[in-house]
């Protein structure tokens, strides 16, 4: 059995107090949590105030309401039965306070920077995305128009279904995605749509089925595949027309099938669609000319009728809902130099409320020691926003200053950078720079960017320089949109155009930024007629 021994052992160990914690957290987050953070801040913590509002210093005692203010104190008291963890077990300072003393601000551990003790371990914080671009406040208003299967519901009230076949037609109506295409099988409609019989049966006795029963219940209502088609192709006829389709073809033909009056062209355009869809996809109009015995006016009296058909149905109902981005920075030019400023409809001042922070002094014990906790947490909530700002506003004028080709001529002027370049410039860690330009974002003359889009990888050139990624995005888009439609330019002469003008391009990194902007490949960028 080994002998158990005590030793004694000094080690070094990396950790951050809570106040650093708060700070990283705080600058890591959007301007929507930032605010919502705010907002929960000034309401849990009566020492927090926004400066530019009235303090209770200067309101008279008599337009305080019924509610006298011992008893606001006495309220916020009892709604926090215990303090929050945070500062009562990390903060040393607060325990050995003196009871008739409040510290300073320089007492704070906060001034510490959380480069030096920055834990590798440290949780990231999702983000989100803020609403709202310039400087003028919108309210967000509700989205209240009518869904694709909100809208394919109501006509399937108005129309005479059996029971079984309404269950049937829910389960398909449940099936369609946002495009008005049906994406669940047979099987899964079948299963879906007993599931809705036997609940109905459920509801009608009164009786509530154990889950055996329920299950022997779905299991022998047998659903066949003709009574889904039959369905199927009701639902088909709903406005949308071809909602409830499984391909693009089937969407397509029962749009042609439903118009007035088809002559040549609309016969012609079903033909095709019916036996020559996939050489319409590839534009392979020499072959469907050949096989459909078509003349070019012919075909091209078709193609027209085709055109006019919708191969999204559902895409009328697709509601915008982006969400509007608040910059964090603004970027402008004064005095011939190009300038960044925080946004100033982002940036609320916080202080202290004094009349709160009196009761440490002249209130009871219990009184004292609650004020002094929520004072302490209030400075250092209003020092990490501080410090928050400074760091975001140092990234921001820094990345002006490497990028002004940018600001003078956009995107095809963005040179080469990385995070250690603005780290080094700044004298903070790279961890710091990757959080501050997450989710923060920039108003610029060219539009708004994420600062993340600042930073990009290099390609050499022909004379030994550097040119960005994001500077050859824009060149490979400004030459296809200058293209002839007609005849598109091939990833390969793309790149032989890049080399002409410097820049070392293979065919394969063309088309992997080509795809990486959304745009499709030459033989499908091309116009047939």
């Amino acid at each position: 059995m080994p002998q158990q021994t005590l030793s004694l052992r000094t080690t070094q160990t990396l950790s951050m107090t809570p106040q650093l914690q708060q700070a990283i957290r705080l600058l890591q987050l959007s301007t929507v949590e930032l605010q919502q953070e705010i907002d929960n801040a000034l309401e849990s913590n009566p020492l927090l105030e926004v400066e530019d509002q009235k303090p209770d210093s200067e309101a008279d005692p008599s337009e305080l309401g019924a509610e006298s203010f011992d008893e606001k104190i006495e309220k916020a008291m009892e709604s926090e039965k215990e303090p929050a963890p945070e500062i009562t077990e990390a903060s040393a300072s607060d325990q050995a306070m003196d009871t008739d003393r409040i510290p300073d601000d320089s007492e704070s551990p906060l001034d510490t920077t959380w480069e030096s003790t920055y834990d590798e371990g440290a949780t990231k914080a999702h983000h989100t995305s803020s609403s709202l671009v310039d400087d003028e406040e919108f309210e967000s208003e509700g989205h209240t128009e009518e869904t694709l299967k909100e809208h394919l519901i109501w006509q399937l009230t108005l129309s005479p279904f059996t029971e079984r076949d309404e269950a049937i037609a829910r389960a398909v109506i449940d099936g369609i995605d946002d495009n008005g295409y049906l994406k669940q099988s047979d099987d899964d409609i079948a299963e879906a749509a007993a599931k809705i019989l036997v609940e109905k049966s459920e509801e009608k006795t009164g009786k509530l089925l154990s889950n055996e029963e329920y299950r022997s219940a779905i299991e022998s209502t047998d659903i066949e595949p003709d009574e889904i088609a039959v369905v199927l192709k009701r639902i088909r006829h709903f406005d949308p027309i071809g909602a409830g389709s499984r391909t693009v073809e089937e969407c397509l033909l029962a749009q042609l099938r439903e118009i007035p009056d088809p002559g040549k062209a609309v016969g012609d355009a079903e033909r095709i669609l019916s036996g020559y869809s996939d050489l319409l996809a590839q534009k392979d109009i020499r072959t469907l000319l050949r096989k459909t015995g078509l003349s070019d006016e012919e075909f091209r009296d078709a193609l027209a009728v085709l055109k006019t058909l919708d191969p999204h149905p559902g895409s009328a109902f697709e509601h915008d809902r982006s969400q509007y981005v608040d910059p964090d920075v603004i970027v402008r030019k004064v005095n011939g130099v190009w300038q960044a400023f925080l946004n100033p409809a982002l940036t609320r001042k916080l202080g202290i409320n004094q009349r709160y922070a009196k009761i440490a002094k002249s209130g009871t014990t219990n009184e004292r020691q609650y004020v002094r906790n929520n004072l302490q947490e209030a400075k250092w909530i209003i020092k990490s926003l501080e410090t928050r700002n400074d760091t975001l506003l140092k990234v921001a004028r820094c990345i002006v200053e490497k990028q002004r080709d940018f600001f003078e001529g956009g995107a095809e002027e963005m040179k080469p950078m990385i995070l250690s370049e603005i780290a080094d410039s700044i004298e903070m860690h790279e961890s710091t720079i990757s959080r501050v330009t997450t989710q923060k974002y920039m108003l610029t003359p060219h539009g708004i960017y994420e600062l993340k889009f600042f930073f990009s990888s290099h390609v050499s050139t022909n004379s030994g320089g550097e040119c960005s990624s994001t500077a050859i995005r824009a060149k490979i888009k400004k030459i296809i949109e200058s293209e002839n439609r007609a005849k598109p330019l091939s990833d390969s002469a793309i790149a032989k155009m890049l080399c002409d003008t410097g820049i070392m391009v293979a065919r394969r990194t063309v088309a992997k930024y080509r795809e990486s902007l959304s745009i499709p490949s030459s033989s499908q960028r091309k116009e047939i007629c």
